[in-house]
């Protein structure tokens, strides 16, 4: 229960940004912005999941690889298209750039 704690936490806030219709922030600043760091996943993760949200909203989030791999094959649920592969890139970016704070290698 407590793996999905995060994710059932986070879910209102993610629909409420989505029902905001907020553009997609894939270009302009976003692309410039250091809390997103560089690394491979970060196209692919801009492209995927600015459709439906702002991307920064991960910068508040610390999940471990599987609180990560439930929250975006969740959003794949609700929408967000790509295919496996690129779901699995933005998983990797996301655990190794906003990783469990308690346990930075999960």
């Amino acid at each position: 229960m407590t793996r999905w704690l995060p994710i059932l936490l986070l879910a209102p806030l993610f629909a409420a940004v989505a029902a905001q219709g907020q553009p997609t922030r894939a270009e302009g600043s976003t692309l410039q912005n250091p809390a997103l760091p560089d690394g491979d996943g970060r196209t692919t993760f801009l492209r995927v999941c600015s459709s439906c949200h702002a991307p920064e909203i991960v910068t508040h989030q610390r999940l471990n690889h599987a609180g990560w791999e439930d929250l975006v094959y969740m959003m794949a649920d609700q929408g967000a298209v790509a295919t496996d592969g690129e779901l699995d890139q933005i998983i990797e970016y996301l655990s190794r750039s906003f990783p469990d704070e308690g346990n930075p290698s999960a």
